[in-house]
C-alpha cells in the first residue's frame, strides 16, 4: 500500500535590482480651499481653477489663489473652461458664465439652455463654442455665448457628457456610453468606438496634438487610446503608463498637450496596509506621466509628488506644467530650460549619486529638449529601473535602442526589466541582441542563460551558461544556473560536477550544497544526497528545502524516524507546503504512527483541498489503522479529483476486496490497470477478484500479467 513521497523542486535565481529614493523636482506652489479641482486654464498672466466651490484665480503662477470676481453664484460647482475672443467661459452646475475681464466679473450666458442646465464640458472649434451637459445634451453657440441651440442628434439620451474636444474638422464628445464624433459641426453624432473597449467604455477626457487624438476611456479613470485618423479607429497607448501598485495598472484622469509633449494625470489607489508597526489606510500610485513620442511610450515624472497623489487637472504652457491634486494642492514642474546637455549631465550625476528620483526629472527634461539623445534615454531608463518602475524604464530603453541599435547596455538593462516583470520571451530577445553585440560579455551570456532557464529551454540555457562559465570561471551564481540547466535536462551527472565546483568556490553558501543534494538525489545516490543536505542545514538551519530533501532521502534509505524528524523541521520552516505535510504523514504511516500520520495529511488537505496525493495518503493511514470505510472515502475523493490516479484506484480496489465487495473491487482495479498497465499489484488483486467471481480465464490472464511485471508477488 506504500505511496511514493512527492518531490519538492528547487529553483534558484532572480534578476535583482537595488531601488533608491531621493528628493525631487516637483514644487508645491499653493493650495486652493475650494473642494475638488476639476480643470485649470490660463488667460493672459492669470491661471484659473474650476472647483466645487467656484472659480479661483492666481496671478503669481499658482502660488496664491483667491475666489474669482463677482457675478458667479455662491458655491457654484465649476467643471470646465474654454477661452475665445469673447472671454473666458466657465461651465457650471448653473449653466455657462463668461468673463471678459480675466475673471474680475462674470455674467450668465444661458440663453437657449433648459432650466437648471448643468454644464460639464466646453470646447471651442472654428465654428464657435460647444457645451456638454450632465443630462446628455450638447449645445452650440455661434455668437460668443449670447444664445445656444441643441446640437445632439445621435448622442445617447441621458448619458452625461464628460468632455468635448475639437480636432481638425471633427468634434468629439465623451459620454458615459462611449466616445462620439461629429463631422458636421455637431448636427449629427456617431459612435467612434473601433478599437475602444466594448464594455466599460465611458470616455473621460479627449485631447488633440497635431494630427493625433488621445482619449481616456474607463468608468472612473481609464486607459489612454490613440487615433491618427480623426477618431475612425483607435489603439492602446499605455506602454510605461503604470499608474498603480501593479505592473500595467492604468488609471488616467486628465491629459494636457504642450507642443509635442503629452502629459497624463493619474488617479491614486487606496488600500489598508498592515505592518509590524501599524495598521492604516495608505494611498499609492497616481502622479504625472510624460510621452514625448505621441503616446507610444510613457515615463513617470512623479519626482517630488507625494506617493498616492491623484492628479485631477493639468495645465501646460510651454514654460512649466501645473498639476492640481484632489487635495486642493497645486504643484509646478518647470521644464522650459533649453540646455538639454545640462539636464543630461545633471541627471547622470544624480543617478550615480543614488538620487534616482531627481535623475528621472532631469533626464526627462533632457529628452524633451532633445528627443534624439540616446544616452539620455538610456540613463532615464536606468533611473526608472532603480526605482523598480520597470514599465517606464522599458519605454526609455526602447527609445535608446531605436536611436542607437548597438547600445549594448540598453539591451541588457531592458532585458532585466522584462525579466523582473515576468515577460521572459521579451527578456530573452534583448539578451540575444546583447550577446550579438558583445560576445565576450559573461554578464550578458549569464542573463541569457537564466532567461532560457525561466522559459524551460534547458538545452539553450546550458549552451549560454557554459559560455558564461568560460568567461567567468569563478562566478558562483553562473555555476548554480548552469547546474540547474543540466538538471532540468535530466543530465544529473554533469549537474553534480558543476555543483561540486560551486561548493568549492563558496563552501559556506548553503545554496550550492542544496542543489548538489538535489542532484545526488535525482541521480539515485542517496547517501551522497544525505551528506549534501546535512551540510545545507548545518549552514542554514532554517532552510526548509534542505530539511525536506533530508526527509525524502532518509525515507528512501529506510530511516523512518530520521525522516520524520527532518520533515517536522521542514514543515516548521515551510508551514504552507502541502507536499512537506503529505510526506510527513506518509512517513508517520510507514512508521506505524498512524494517528500522527492522519493529523499531518489532514493538514495537507486543509492547505489544499484539491490535493489528490494528500487524499490518497490519508486513505493509506486510515487503511493501516483499520478504518476501512474512511479509507474508501478518502481514496474515492482522490479519484474524484484525479480520475486516472492509478495508485489511489489500486488502493481503493484493495479496500473493497478486504470488505468482500468483489464487484466494486473489480471496477477499481480495472480502472487502475487502464490508467497504468504496469501496476503489477493491481493486476494481482484483479486476479483474485476474478477468481472469486468465477472468471477463471480472466483471473489467469491477470495473474500472468502480474507475474511478468513483478514475480516476487508470487513468492509470498
Amino acid at each position: 500500500m506504500r505511496a511514493r513521497s512527492a518531490v519538492l523542486i528547487v529553483f534558484l535565481g532572480i534578476w535583482a535590482m537595488s531601488p533608491s529614493r531621493a528628493e525631487a523636482q516637483w514644487l508645491r506652489t499653493g493650495r486652493i480651499e475650494g473642494g475638488k479641482i476639476h480643470a485649470l486654464a490660463r488667460a493672459g498672466q492669470s491661471v484659473f481653477a474650476a472647483t466645487d466651490e467656484g472659480v479661483f484665480v492666481s496671478s503669481d503662477g499658482g502660488a496664491t489663489w483667491t475666489p474669482a470676481g463677482s457675478g458667479l453664484p455662491d458655491k457654484v460647482v465649476v467643471r470646465a473652461f474654454a477661452g475665445t475672443e469673447a472671454g473666458l467661459f466657465a461651465g457650471t452646475n448653473a449653466g455657462v458664465f463668461v468673463s471678459g475681464d480675466r475673471g474680475q466679473t462674470w455674467r450668465a450666458a444661458n440663453a437657449g439652455f433648459a432650466a437648471k442646465t448643468n454644464v460639464s464640458a466646453l470646447a471651442v472649434s472654428g465654428m464657435g463654442l460647444f457645451a456638454g451637459t450632465t443630462a446628455g445634451k450638447v449645445y452650440f453657440s455661434g455668437n460668443g455665448g449670447r444664445s445656444w441651440k441643441a446640437s445632439d442628434s445621435g448622442l445617447p439620451k441621458g448619458s452625461p457628457v464628460n468632455c468635448l474636444a475639437a480636432c481638425g474638422t471633427y468634434l468629439f464628445a465623451g459620454t458615459d456610453r462611449g466616445l462620439f464624433r461629429s463631422g458636421d459641426g455637431g448636427r449629427r453624432w456617431t459612435e467612434a468606438g473601433k478599437g475602444l473597449p466594448k464594455e466599460d467604455k465611458a470616455a473621460r477626457c479627449v485631447a488633440a496634438s497635431g494630427t493625433k487624438l488621445f482619449a481616456v476611456v474607463g468608468s472612473e479613470a481609464g486607459r489612454v487610446f490613440l487615433s491618427t485618423d480623426n477618431g475612425a479607429s483607435w489603439k492602446d497607448a499605455n506602454s510605461g503608463l503604470n499608474t498603480g501598485m501593479f505592473p500595467g495598472e492604468t488609471a488616467v484622469l486628465c491629459l494636457a498637450v504642450n507642443g509635442s509633449d503629452l502629459f497624463a494625470g493619474a488617479q491614486a489607489g487606496r488600500d489598508f496596509l498592515i505592518t509590524k508597526e501599524k495598521m492604516d489606510w495608505v494611498n499609492f500610485g497616481g502622479g504625472v506621466f510624460l510621452s514625448t513620442d505621441g503616446g507610444e511610450n510613457w515615463i513617470a515624472v512623479k519626482s517630488g509628488l507625494p506617493d498616492g497623489t491623484t492628479v485631477t487637472g493639468l495645465l501646460a504652457n510651454g514654460t512649466d506644467l501645473l498639476a492640481a491634486a484632489d487635495s486642493g494642492a497645486i504643484w509646478r514642474w518647470p521644464y522650459s530650460d533649453d540646455a538639454g546637455e545640462k539636464w543630461h549631465n545633471l541627471g547622470i550625476g544624480r543617478l550615480l549619486a543614488g538620487r534616482a528620483d531627481e535623475a528621472v526629472s532631469d533626464l526627462a527634461r533632457a529628452v524633451r529638449i532633445n528627443a534624439r539623445d540616446a544616452e539620455a534615454w538610456y540613463y532615464l531608463g536606468e533611473a526608472n529601473m532603480r526605482q523598480e518602475q520597470f514599465d517606464s524604464a522599458i519605454g526609455a530603453f526602447k527609445q535608446a535602442t531605436e536611436l542607437k541599435p548597438d547600445h549594448f547596455d540598453a539591451w541588457v538593462s531592458m532585458g532585466a526589466c522584462y525579466g523582473n516583470t515576468h515577460r521572459v520571451s521579451d527578456a530573452i530577445a534583448c539578451f540575444e541582441q546583447a550577446v550579438k553585440l558583445k560576445q565576450d560579455s559573461g554578464d550578458a551570456w549569464a542573463d541569457l542563460g537564466f532567461g532560457y532557464l525561466q522559459a524551460g529551454r534547458p538545452g539553450d540555457a546550458t549552451a549560454a551558461l557554459k559560455k558564461a562559465a568560460e568567461l567567468r570561471p569563478h562566478d558562483f551564481e553562473v555555476r548554480l544556473w548552469l547546474g540547474q540547466s543540466f538538471g532540468m535536462a535530466g543530465r544529473f551527472v554533469e549537474a553534480i560536477t558543476v555543483f561540486q565546483k560551486a561548493t568549492e568556490l563558496k563552501p559556506d553558501d548553503f545554496r550550492g550544497w542544496l542543489l548538489l543534494g538535489r542532484s545526488f538525489q535525482l541521480a539515485g545516490r542517496n547517501d551522497d544526497a544525505i551528506g549534501a543536505y546535512q551540510k545545507t542545514v548545518k549552514l542554514k538551519d532554517d532552510d526548509g528545502e534542505g530539511w525536506f530533501g533530508l526527509g525524502y532521502c532518509y525515507r528512501r534509505g529506510g530511516r523512518l524516524e530520521d525522516s520524520i524528524a527532518a520533515y517536522k523541521k521542514a514543515v516548521q520552516f515551510l508551514p504552507d507546503n502541502v507536499i512537506a505535510w503529505n510526506n510527513l504523514g506518509d512517513a508517520y504511516m510507514e512508521a506505524s504512527r498512524v494517528d500522527e500520520g492522519i493529523a499531518a495529511t489532514q493538514k495537507a488537505i486543509e492547505l489544499d483541498p484539491k490535493s489528490a496525493v494528500a487524499r490518497c495518503t490519508l486513505g493509506e493511514c486510515y487503511h493501516k489503522a483499520g478504518r476501512v470505510d474512511e479509507a474508501i472515502t478518502s481514496f474515492r475523493e482522490a479519484v474524484k479529483i484525479k480520475p486516472d490516479y492509478d495508485f489511489a484506484l489500486f488502493n481503493l480496489g484493495d479496500c473493497y476486496r478486504e470488505e468482500g465487495k468483489a464487484a466494486e473491487a473489480v471496477a477499481a482495479y480495472e480502472q487502475a490497470v487502464k490508467a497504468n498497465p504496469s501496476r503489477a499489484e493491481a493486476w494481482y488483486g484483479l486476479g483474485f477478484c476474478y477468481e472469486k467471481t468465477g472468471r477463471a480465464k480472466d483471473a489467469e490472464d491477470a495473474f500472468e500479467k502480474a507475474r511478468k511485471l513483478k514475480p516476487e508477488l508470487f513468492k509470498k
